[in-house]
């Protein structure tokens, strides 16, 4: 499934929420929809930590329950960010591949897209 597809069906669903920041450019978007046990957040993309923190506190207030964010451990001001909104690790994954490893900038990325897509 492409992404347009992916991301349109997440906005299609009922309880789903999107933030977007803005000023003369889009400058971070964030999604939250509902899950088994609250509220998935993810993706967060935004062009700094001031932003994301704007826009984690705009999709946890208006949406209910459990908040659920999944964040590259590399990005540490996504770790901070979650970590002053209060949320507290669950676990941890590992990310394995063969062959040369991709080297994304996740510098911009507070909460992935989905560990079901990578």
């Amino acid at each position: 499934m492409d992404r347009y597809r992916l991301i349109n069906a997440w906005l299609e669903e009922p309880d789903a929420l999107i933030q977007v920041a803005e000023g003369t450019r889009v400058t971070g978007r964030g999604l939250a929809r509902a899950c088994q046990d609250g509220t998935k957040i993810g993706p967060v993309f935004a062009d700094d930590p001031k932003i994301a923190s704007g826009l984690l506190a705009d999709l946890t207030a208006g949406t209910k329950g459990m908040h659920f964010i999944d964040i590259p451990q590399s990005n540490s001001a996504a770790v901070e960010l979650a970590k002053s909104a209060g949320l507290e690790p669950v676990f941890e994954t590992a990310r394995m591949h063969k062959g040369p490893a991709p080297r994304p900038d996740l510098n911009r990325t507070f909460g992935i897209t989905t560990f079901e897509f990578g």
